[in-house]
């Protein structure tokens, strides 16, 4: 038997404006989840952090997926986690080479890349392990989780108030087109830390030729990625739009020079 409040809760089929194909549910979810992140106000107008989110997709290509991993950098860099603090010094797997500073723009990048995932084989991962990138990713898990289970709110939030026709048949498929779904790993992290504490090996680390030198060892250090050099690519295209974030963001921001310091170093070296 049903309950009382279940009951109450059903949806005449006559009710005005229900929302009922996928794509009307599912971007009435994406708007009110924007607007509960602080992206936008409540005159439908985009806030700083909003611009900064614009400003960041703009220049990605829908080709290389990075939406989403864009998204979760940026709430990562809201929360204060997206930077290049020595949170997990007590644990190997940090940039070894170069000098201090060369060390901490690689803990940055490196933490950038590890939001997005490692083209690979459909085989298990062989290749150089890091534990503190590995410490890393499971604060991105915990982010993206908790951003998951948020949208899967908004959307049962949104049936739970009759906005939108609950008689359907494809509530897996709604499920699994909301993102956050798909867990991340730190391979691509690990990637982009290898390669750049290797370069300071060479004679001189920015020249074309110590740079095309070390991708080619990436075929040694990752056998069963897809595309070594096309690995750090993607990692380098997340990192421009993230970087384009930090120049972008809100007020209370504070590490943009870093930032800026941090892009510079890697020009030389990508």
């Amino acid at each position: 038997m049903l309950l009382p409040w279940v009951c109450q809760s059903h949806v005449k089929s006559n009710r005005p404006q229900l929302l009922t194909t996928q794509d009307e549910i599912l971007a009435n979810v994406y708007w009110r989840f924007l607007q509960l992140r602080g992206y936008i106000d409540e005159k439908h107008q985009l806030t700083p952090w909003g611009v900064c989110l614009e400003q960041a997709l703009s220049g990605l290509d829908p080709v290389d997926s990075l939406e989403e991993a864009t998204f979760l950098a940026i709430e990562m860099i809201r929360f204060g986690l997206l930077n290049s603090k020595q949170w997990f010094s007590h644990v190997s797997g940090g940039p070894m080479r170069g000098s201090d500073e060369d060390k901490s723009f690689n803990m940055l990048v490196s933490r950038v890349a590890c939001i997005a995932k490692l083209q690979h084989k459909s085989i298990g991962y062989s290749g150089p392990l890091s534990r503190q990138l590995l410490c890393y990713r499971s604060l991105i898990s915990e982010v993206r989780s908790t951003l998951r289970n948020l949208i899967e709110v908004v959307l049962a939030g949104l049936l739970l108030s009759g906005d939108a026709e609950r008689d359907r048949k494809d509530w897996g498929e709604l499920s699994a087109k909301l993102p956050f779904i798909d867990d991340n790993d730190c391979g691509l992290g690990i990637a982009v830390r290898t390669y750049l504490d290797d370069l300071p090996l060479q004679a001189d680390p920015t020249s074309p030729e110590a740079r095309a030198e070390v991708k080619a060892k990436g075929k040694e250090w990752f056998q069963h990625s897809d595309s070594f050099t096309g690995n750090l690519d993607m990692a380098f295209k997340l990192w421009d739009a993230v970087y384009r974030a930090s120049q972008n963001a809100g007020w209370e921001f504070k590490d943009s020079s870093k930032w800026e310091e941090a892009n510079r170093w890697l020009a030389a070296r990508r």
